[in-house]
């Protein structure tokens, strides 16, 4: 097994300075957003349930339904010049510091090879996973031969909302069922899991490494039953991001 890593050096929330500014507005500004996505309907339901149910929610819902679905496909819709060069990508990516660890010299020859397919666990998971979708436009540079083929597992709720629905897929994510795992694994498709999820997200605490594979062996399973090898990928600082309350009604979240 091959181990990279990947490190996160500056907290989010220790922006202070007027150096760190941009990454803060950037930040406000993708939250705000995303937020939207989902409070905007909501809100707009209330006010104008006919308006806003009949001419948008109705209409985005069965395109969702009735539409190609790429997401569950195996393929994924990966936009590559988005991943890359997505201002607000590009700014987080410089504030946070994030770069890989030198390479092992085995991922490098096992990377060149015709056809080379394994799967990356990647953890911790974090409060947003946020390097996950900074990561992608990096990997090209580390993963020259293989990135066209690479696709990542997210949660399927997080194609059923606007515009994260569309960053999803525009930076390489498919549905992370066992289903459409399996599908993209038989594409020769390569995977990059964050087997923690939801729980690991929930342990995120600044200052503490740790992650929650005691009961997530799927990933291990998937390497086993298609003979590929798995690649684990530590990424240091991601716990680091953001300030976490893990002890208002934790049990409560956690359950």
């Amino acid at each position: 097994n091959e181990t990279k890593i990947l490190e996160v050096k500056t907290p989010l929330y220790n922006c202070l300075s007027m150096k760190h500014i941009e990454a803060v507005i950037a930040t406000q500004l993708m939250t705000t957003l995303l937020a939207s996505s989902v409070l905007l309907p909501i809100i707009g339901l209330y006010f104008y349930p006919k308006i806003v149910g009949l001419y948008i929610i109705l209409p985005y819902v069965l395109l969702i339904i009735l539409g190609k679905r790429p997401e569950k496909n195996g393929e994924g819709s990966p936009w590559r010049y988005f991943s890359e060069n997505f201002s607000y990508c590009k700014i987080m990516r410089k504030h946070l510091e994030l770069n890989f660890s030198s390479l092992p010299k085995e991922f490098i020859e096992m990377e060149k090879k015709p056809n080379a397919q394994f799967i990356i666990g990647i953890g911790p998971h974090g409060v947003n996973s946020d390097f996950r979708i900074l990561m992608e436009g990096k990997l090209s540079e580390i993963m020259p031969n293989t990135y066209e083929r690479t696709r990542a597992l997210a949660a399927t709720v997080l194609f059923c909302l606007p515009l994260v629905r569309q960053i999803s897929l525009w930076t390489g994510c498919i549905d992370a069922s066992k289903a459409v795992a399996k599908r993209a694994l038989s594409k020769n498709k390569i995977l990059v899991i964050v087997p923690g999820g939801e729980q690991e997200q929930l342990m995120s605490t600044p200052g503490i490494e740790q992650l929650y594979l005691q009961k997530r062996k799927g990933f291990v399973k998937l390497a086993l039953e298609y003979k590929i090898p798995l690649v684990p990928l530590y990424v240091f600082g991601s716990n680091d991001i953001y300030k976490t309350d893990n002890k208002t009604l934790y049990k409560l979240r956690y359950w």
